[in-house]
Order: C-alpha cells, then sequence, then structure tokens
C-alpha cells in the first residue's frame, strides 16, 4: 500500500488487509509524504505483520517499487489507501495463483462507493486473457490496480513500475506483463473502489487519459519493455473527448450513488455526447447492477 494524504479513509483500507480470511501476510506501507496525520496513524499500528516505512514525496511508481523491494514473497498484492478489500480477497487470488500457472495478474471485480454508503455501482470484470486486453486496448477499465496480486517473479523479467509512466503506471505494468503471462479477474470476488473529488484520478484525470493514449498507441512495439515516456505531449483532440466523457460519465455515477437521479441522467447524456458508443456499452451493462448497500454487503 502506497499512500500520500489518505486520511481520513486510511483506517479502513488497512483494517480491510489486517483483517483478512488469509492471515500469513507481510502487510508494506509507504508513506509517500503525507503531511495530514497520515504517519501519525501508521505509527499507531502494532500488528507484527505490518511495516512501514517514510519517504519524502517521491511519486506513486518509485514508492511502489520501494515497497516491492522491502518484500521477498512470492506473491505481491496492491491495495489503495482509500478503497476496501473484501476479507476473502487475499485468500481467494493465492489459491486462483496456486491453480492457474499460465496467469501471472489476478484482478477482481469491484463495487464502486461514495461516502454515504447508500448503493454501489457493480462494474463485473471480465475473466479472460483475451477479452481483458481487448478492453485495454479500447481503454476500458478492466483491470482495477488496488485489486491485483502478482508473481513476483514477473519483475524479473519485465522490471518494475516505470515513473515515465505516471500518472497510469498500472496500466503501462499491465501491458508489460502480458508479454510474459496471461492476466486475469476472479469476476465472482469482489473489492469496493472509493469515489471520491480529491482521488488521485480525479485529481490526474486529464493527465490519466493523455498519458493511457500515448501508452497504447505505442504497444506493442520493439523494445517495448524499455520504453519510457516524456511528459512533454502534444494537444490531442481525442485525448479531451475522451477526458470529457470519461469525467462526465464518473460524474454520473457519483450522483446516483448518491441518490440524485436527475443530475446523473444529465452527465449521462453530457457522456454521451462526446463519446457515445462507449457510453451506451457501459450503461447497457451497467444501469443494472445498481444495488443497495445491503445487497453489497
Amino acid at each position: 500500500m502506497c499512500v500520500h494524504n489518505g486520511m481520513p479513509f486510511l483506517p479502513e483500507a488497512v483494517n480491510s488487509i489486517i483483517n483478512q480470511t488469509l492471515s500469513s501476510f507481510y502487510f508494506v506501507i509507504i508513506d509517500d509524504g503525507s503531511t495530514d496525520g497520515t504517519w501519525d496513524f501508521l505509527t499507531t499500528l502494532s500488528d507484527s505483520r505490518i511495516s512501514k516505512f517514510h519517504t519524502q514525496r517521491i511519486g506513486i511508481a518509485n514508492a511502489l517499487n520501494l515497497g516491492l523491494s522491502k518484500c521477498n514473497t512470492e506473491y505481491a498484492a496492491i491495495m489503495d489507501a482509500d478503497d476496501i478489500s473484501c476479507s476473502r480477497r487475499l485468500e481467494l487470488q493465492e489459491k486462483f495463483l496456486d491453480n492457474n500457472s499460465s496467469v501471472g495478474l489476478v484482478g477482481c471485480s469491484v463495487k464502486y462507493f461514495t461516502n454515504n454508503l447508500r448503493s454501489t455501482w457493480i462494474n463485473h470484470q471480465p475473466s479472460s486473457h483475451i477479452t481483458i486486453m481487448e478492453g485495454l486496448r479500447n481503454r476500458a477499465n478492466v483491470i482495477t490496480h488496488s485489486t491485483i496480486m502478482f508473481r513476483r517473479k514477473l519483475i524479473d523479467k519485465i522490471g518494475v513500475y516505470k515513473s515515465s509512466a505516471e500518472p497510469v503506471p498500472d496500466l503501462e505494468f499491465f501491458l508489460r506483463c502480458s508479454l510474459e503471462s496471461q492476466l486475469a479477474n476472479i469476476p465472482e470476488l469482489f473489492c469496493f473502489v472509493r469515489l471520491h473529488s480529491w482521488s488521485y484520478t480525479y485529481k490526474y484525470f486529464y493527465e490519466i487519459i493523455k498519458k493511457r493514449n500515448v501508452i497504447l498507441r505505442s504497444f506493442p512495439t520493439q523494445g517495448y519493455l524499455q520504453k519510457e515516456y516524456s511528459n512533454n505531449h502534444s494537444f490531442s483532440l481525442i485525448s479531451l473527448l475522451n477526458y470529457y466523457s470519461q469525467l462526465m460519465y464518473r460524474n454520473g455515477i457519483i450522483f446516483s450513488l448518491d441518490g440524485k437521479k436527475l443530475p446523473s441522467l444529465f452527465y449521462f447524456g453530457a457522456a454521451a455526447f462526446f463519446d457515445p458508443l462507449k457510453v451506451f456499452y457501459y450503461l447497457n451493462k451497467k444501469l443494472k447492477n445498481i444495488s443497495s448497500s445491503e445487497d453489497a454487503s
């Protein structure tokens, strides 16, 4: 877990790992230059399985690599500081990798939620490698970084996270992993992803869309494993349309989860204006999967 200013959501995220049904694990937490009391909270944790490290601000990719350097386990799992892992996540993912030697990285489905916890927006993730790769190439969210577990031996073959791929080092990492092994999700397993206006994704949303399109255009090419990415990218109309469509769609989900139907319809309509085919696909798949928080539990 890498965290920068993770309060007030950090305790809930940490507890969701401490309370896993799989009890034998090593939990590394990297505080990436927090200034909001994150480190004060981390120093109160007394669980012997937890090791925490405080650094100056080094960025998400370098923080992830620092955390991985502190582990020598067969598998590594990633957890975000504002999300919640279901209690059987690590147990089921470990069993999956034990039983599927061709798979190097596995995620799971997600339930998006907001702070009021009134309802969840269910996103059933595809299970097969082929479908996942099709989704990645078409800019769909088919693997959620905070739900993954992967074989650490992959790093010996493809390398660690790249800071030049920020703010989407996870996408670039997934693509490199796909060159050496299959990717998968456990679609019946769900973790909870929090949507809020000061999340990493929300803060860097336009930069994420731009860099994602650059990375996807370059994949796969000769020398891809060694490729680095410049932060100087020219204006792209496609990136701008992608940005507005996905931002509007994300806002539509948030308003829908908060029970504000009219604003949600406005934002879904705006999203469809910028990218009608993609929004139709998402809504057709997901609108029927809104569930109450009681169902989600």
